[in-house]
């Protein structure tokens, strides 16, 4: 795995804007995305489904994170935690 801890760097991009268009995306959303071309790195993320709850682990260089989504009907609350972070945050969604 020596891709892992690698900086990636944007180079070029072929048909993107087509498949923004083709998922319904509206022109001046897909003209600001495809001038959007952060840099990619590869960090440890795991994931567990345990009924309605999808908890996100990430490890990376800069620490560790936890987001733990759980779904309830229309609801999805979103619980951040993290080694660098003293506290919990909290992102709150309702489906449309």
């Amino acid at each position: 795995m020596s891709y892992i801890n690698k900086n990636f760097k944007f180079v070029k991009q072929e048909n993107f804007d087509g498949f923004l268009r083709a998922v319904g995306l509206p022109e001046e959303k897909i003209a600001q995305i495809v001038k959007f071309a952060p840099d990619q790195k590869l960090i440890k993320t795991t994931y567990t489904v345990d009924g309605n709850v999808v908890t996100q682990n990430i490890t990376a260089p800069q620490g560790t994170a936890v987001f733990k989504r759980e779904y309830n009907g229309d609801e999805l609350v979103v619980v951040i935690t993290g080694d660098k972070f003293d506290g919990v945050a909290k992102r709150y969604y309702k489906a449309e």
